[in-house]
């Protein structure tokens, strides 16, 4: 049996975990997370964001 992200792409990979943890996040936080983790994806994982999510 496979898990969720076993046979997830990475971009639900990552919006699926932010679901999980939305309730960490102001609106305008969790949408300025999603555009940093999705310009992340598209540089390859260049960005090193060390921000304390909790």
């Amino acid at each position: 049996m496979t898990t969720f992200f076993e046979e997830k792409p990475l971009i639900v990979q990552s919006i699926g975990a932010l679901n999980e943890s939305a309730y960490y996040y102001s609106r305008s936080q969790l949408m300025n997370k999603l555009l940093l983790d999705l310009v992340d994806i598209k540089l390859g994982g260049r960005i090193n964001d060390k921000r304390d999510i909790s």
